[in-house]
């Protein structure tokens, strides 16, 4: 059989190699054999099943590969967006929908149409106005879909006519025309009336004996009662039936004659009112038959692309971006009729070889495997999702050639070896270098010498083409000729030898064996038989096979080698580059530190100065007002400037030690932070021994000492009397700290910062050290809550509206704890999880008060 695609020649024409191309006509002639063999239409049967009308389905069976890559590309994006519709459960609103493409052509050529088609083209008309307004603000996810549907075109007061002129049942409303409405009043009135003179007639006791029952019927739209056959002369009315038996008559009485004339005319009006009625909206629905055919085209689209949507969903299948190269690498590739039972295959063609030949035992598997390929190819290259696994590839293909199965044919007098040659013959005229021939049983049907010699010749002159080819074969010769030409590889169906069962998978790059015999001893043939076959084989046959296995075994080796190679050589790319990013990410960190602890460390020096200078300019203003107590205000003065001086020589020490020690360091100042509390006024009780912070110098000390209403406090290497009414109590201390001492500080802090007191580590690190992001990865639970408690402490006093923690997403308990701690900390003002660019789930945002 033979399938072809490729555009559109008339003529025999020559292709720029100067090669003769195959008309157009001769291919589409063997298209549909070919696709029937590969069974194309019965797998666009399941899916036109998930169609939601006829259009659709047409639409779906319709099918067929594009003859143009970029026409792939773009029916795989549109899939691919109603993939994402229906994923989302959200699918154009189709439901509903008939097929009045018939009911719009009668309208089209003046027929009127009746009600129930009237109302179906109205269901039309309104599905279109739905969907276009359904796409109206999805342009965004589904810009391709959109686009189409804004092609629909909106007739809204269509159905709205429809609407106001009939019933969900298909009845012609009372308000359809003013006229219609005056006759149905007048029809229900006469009625009435007759009902009313029936009645009377019914009580009249004159007549009570007549009626053989007493209740009204009807007799050709004409109102009758049932009276006794003796009867007929006495009663005054007419006879307009009677019964089987003829004992009852079925009589008009002469009262009602006369309105039941006018009700008769009354309903022959309303009958022409409703045809011209219909008539007027059959000729509104022919106006615009144009508009209705192209909406139906459209809205038959849009189901053709959601039914394979819903396929992918079924079939587990997959959209293949086409690529520009011919080639097929399948990664569990099932046959998508086998349903449960396919087995999945890999294959691979068109990557490192362009020739395949597939071997293994009967039954095995190597015909529903070269269908499965061809499969792929076909419904990739119609924009299809196939049923494969990750990292399945697909290139360009613009024809498939198969010559698959007996095509012996008695009428035409050929046997199964001409009817193949036929076919490859063909096949050989047509295909060119982005096409995909598959053989079933290359060269068999005659002599094996020449059967083998005819394959060899076929599969070189395809090869030479950069055609890619799949065949199956039994024969040795061509295994062997796989195995050592360029461009041709062999694969093996594999058998299970304890069992004596094939597996149907397929194992790339080894030769597969016949198995013969085993099958034959499996299925009862004689073993004096069997014995005797492996006689006349000889041993040299099972030599061959052995040497064809080692071949492609250490072929085999040698690819994995070369991949293993290749990988790592990516893995040592990769690990590289990482390290230069990481090493250029800490030198901007390491800059950014000192920058900061320089800056930090200056404004220490700058507002100890001006509070120095302010009390000079106390103390001044006093000895100008106590001019009696000048001399000892002086000595005061002088104390004061020398104080400063030693302050300020004490302070640039710190800050140098400070800067020689992050000059050292390649990474950013240590994490650990002090058990911070937030703080107090001191309102009179702080007691020696307290951490307290000074407000307006924006520091934090030790109380060593208390005077009166004042307080010496030790920050760092300088000491300051400070009013108690300008302190603020961070935490109390069970004892005074030591210079340099490590009492009341985490280990880690001792540990890494052992110049400092813990008031001038804590203080120096908050600023030089804070960071917009902390990163709790690996840490244990109870870890990481109190590193995020300590980094809240400090981040909360830098100014800082916004930080981002980093806890990953793993089995969430690290999350769950970051969260607790969030909602605990009186700093925090909110807290969210971030955004895709910003990590996901695996980061929380943190907004402070």
């Amino acid at each position: 059989m033979l399938t072809a695609l490729g555009d559109d020649v008339g003529l025999r024409n020559r292709s720029p190699s100067g090669r003769t191309e195959i008309p157009r006509p001769m291919k589409d002639r063997v298209a549909a054999q070919s696709l029937r063999v590969l069974e194309l239409e019965d797998v666009l049967e399941g899916v036109a099943r998930h169609a939601t009308w006829e259009g659709g389905k047409e639409a779906v069976l319709a099918l067929r590969p594009f003859r143009d890559r970029d026409e792939v590309r773009q029916r795989q994006e549109e899939v691919l967006e109603a993939i994402h519709l229906d994923e989302g459960f959200t699918p154009p609103p189709l439901r509903g929908l008939r097929d009045v493409r018939a009911a719009v052509d009668e309208a089209a050529r003046g027929q009127v149409l009746d009600p129930s088609s009237l109302l179906e083209v109205g269901q039309a008309l309104l599905v279109a106005l739905k969907v276009r307004q359904f796409f109206s603000d999805r342009y965004e996810s589904v810009p391709r879909l959109t686009e189409m549907a804004r092609l629909l075109t909106a007739l809204p007061t269509h159905v709205q006519d429809v609407e106001a002129c009939l019933d969900s049942d298909g009845t012609v409303r009372d308000a359809a025309s003013p006229k219609l409405e005056t006759l149905r009043v007048q029809i229900r009135t006469l009625q009435n009336r007759i009902q009313t003179k029936l009645q009377a007639v019914l009580r009249n006791s004159a007549f009570g004996k007549m009626f053989q029952e007493p209740f009204v019927t009807t007799r050709g739209e004409r109102y009758v009662l049932p009276i006794k056959a003796e009867y007929r002369s006495q009663f005054p009315g007419i006879v307009l039936d009677a019964s089987a038996s003829g004992a009852t008559l079925f009589m008009e009485p002469l009262s009602i004659i006369d309105p039941g004339n006018e009700l008769r005319e009354a309903q022959a009006g309303e009958r022409h009112e409703v045809v011209q009625i219909l008539t007027r909206l059959s000729e509104r629905i022919g106006a615009v038959a144009p508009d209705i055919r192209a909406n139906l085209e459209l809205l038959a689209g849009l189901d053709l692309r959601m039914a394979l949507a819903r396929y992918a969903g079924e079939t587990r299948g997959r959209i293949v971006p086409v690529e520009e190269k011919s080639l097929l690498i399948l990664r569990k590739a099932r046959h998508p009729l086998l349903d449960a039972r396919a087995v999945p295959i890999d294959v691979t063609v068109g990557e490192g070889h362009r020739v395949l030949i597939v071997t293994g035992p009967n039954t095995g598997g190597k015909t529903v495997s070269l269908k499965t390929v061809g499969l792929m190819a076909l419904m990739a290259m119609s924009g299809m999702p196939v049923p494969a696994g990750e990292g399945t590839r697909i290139g360009w293909i613009d024809g498939v050639f198969a010559d698959i199965g007996d095509e012996q044919s008695i009428e035409q007098n050929l046997s199964t070896f001409s009817s193949h040659m036929t076919q490859v013959s063909r096949i050989l005229e047509a295909a060119g270098p982005h096409s995909l021939v598959l053989l079933d049983e290359a060269g068999a049907g005659t002599d094996p010498r020449e059967g083998t010699s005819l394959a060899v010749a076929i599969l070189e002159a395809l090869h030479a083409r950069g055609t890619l080819v799949v065949t199956t074969t039994h024969y040795n010769e061509l295994k062997a000729w796989a195995a050592q030409f360029e461009g041709a590889a062999n694969a093996a169906m594999e058998f299970d030898a304890q069992t004596l069962q094939p597996t149907y998978h397929i194992r790339m790059g080894m030769p597969g064996r016949s198995c013969a015999l085993e099958i034959s001893e499996r299925l009862g043939v004689p073993g004096e038989v069997l014995a005797r076959a492996k006689e006349l084989l000889g041993a040299t046959h099972f030599t061959v096979e052995d040497l064809l296995t080692d071949i492609a075994a250490e072929r085999e080796e040698a690819l994995r080698h070369h991949q293993e190679a290749k990988r790592a050589r990516e893995e040592a790319e990769k690990t590289s580059r990482g390290l230069q990013d990481t090493i250029s990410k800490a030198r901007g960190e390491r800059e950014s530190v000192l920058r900061s602890a320089r800056e930090e460390a200056e404004g220490v020096v700058e507002a100890a100065r001006e509070e120095a200078r302010n009390l000079i300019r106390q103390a001044r203003a006093e000895i100008a007002l106590l001019k009696e107590d000048r001399f000892e205000k002086a000595r005061e003065l002088d104390r004061l400037d020398n104080r400063l001086k030693q302050d300020v020589k004490a302070l640039g020490e710190i800050a140098g030690d400070v800067l020689d020690t992050l000059d050292r360091q390649t990474d950013v100042l240590p994490a650990a932070q002090l058990d911070e509390q937030p703080s107090a006024p001191a309102d009179g009780d702080v007691e020696v021994g307290d951490l307290v912070r000074v407000p307006r110098l924006n520091q934090e000390g030790i109380v060593a000492e208390i005077r009166g209403d004042e307080a010496q406090v030790q920050m760092g290497r300088m000491r300051m009397a400070v009013p108690l009414r300008d302190l603020e109590r961070r935490s109390r201390r069970q004892s005074r700290p030591r210079s340099g001492g490590t009492a009341g500080r985490h280990p880690q802090e001792a540990k890494e910062s052992p110049s400092f007191d813990a008031s001038t580590t804590r203080a120096l690190q908050r600023t030089a050290n804070v960071s917009t992001r902390l990163v709790l990865l690996g840490r244990r639970a109870e870890e990481a809550a109190w590193e995020l408690e300590r980094y809240l402490d400090d981040v909360a006093s830098t100014g800082v509206n916004e930080v981002t923690v980093v806890h990953g997403k793993g089995t969430g308990v690290l999350q769950k704890v970051v969260h607790e701690v969030l909602r605990a900390h009186p700093a925090v003002a909110s807290f969210r999880f971030g955004e895709p660019g910003e990590g996901g789930w695996g980061v929380t945002v943190v907004s402070l008060t």
